[in-house]
């Protein structure tokens, strides 16, 4: 596994909002914007001026950041041409480079710019409001293609709060010595609800994991 190492390259914000659907009112945050000044604030129980649409499942201190992976941006064109894929369309807060579910390991910390440190936390596992969105634009089974490509982008909470900018350095600071890739993560968590890991050191990390409370 490489030194994961890259850089910050957009920033979303957004507010919950409602929304139409199938004759239904969503509140949702998906919908969001790059700041004016192209920075914000990170705190450990969220960015300023962003929010939740559900706080029950998203958002607070486990799940602070949502990041998402320009590189997917790229295969998810290649595969739904007639789809527009739009940046920050995943309702992230931050697209990175460099930074996706197999450099990144469960626990791992990354610095971004010169003070803020975030832990990696979990992949992401989307609800309908992904569907939703992706419906309104004529493409529907989004939810089912997410979850398959394992394309999910990463939570992180924030151990040290500050201030971040668009094109900011972000990299590896620390390497969890369990070192699961936050690809392997919902596996894992199949095997560990059947009592079947493929390996006695899966189940041996999986505690390692617990016990800092990653798993």
């Amino acid at each position: 596994m490489e030194q994961a190492k890259g850089s910050l390259l957009k920033i979303f914000l957004g507010m919950p909002r409602d929304v139409e659907w199938r004759g239904k009112t969503l509140k949702t945050a998906l919908w969001k914007s790059e700041p004016a000044e192209q920075k914000a604030w990170v705190r450990k129980e969220g960015i300023d001026g962003d929010r939740p649409g559900n706080p029950e499942v998203h958002g607070g201190a486990w799940k602070a950041v949502y990041s998402y992976a320009s590189e997917h941006y790229c295969d998810w064109r290649k595969e739904f041409p007639n789809t527009e894929f739009a940046w920050g369309v995943f309702g992230e807060n931050f697209l990175t480079e460099g930074l996706d579910e197999e450099a990144i390991c469960v626990g791992d910390r990354i610095q971004v710019g010169e003070r803020v440190i975030l832990e990696a936390i979990e992949p992401r596992q989307p609800c309908f409001k992904l569907e939703a969105r992706f419906a309104m634009q004529g493409q529907d089974g989004m939810m089912k293609n997410f979850l398959e490509a394992g394309r999910w982008g990463i939570y992180y909470r924030v151990l040290v709060e500050g201030a971040v900018a668009v094109g900011d350095p972000a990299y590896l600071v620390r390497r969890h010595p369990a070192r699961i890739a936050l690809k392997r993560v919902p596996g894992l968590r199949r095997a560990m609800k059947a009592g079947k890991f493929e390996t006695p050191a899966d189940a041996a990390t999986i505690s390692r994991l617990a016990v800092d409370g990653l798993f």
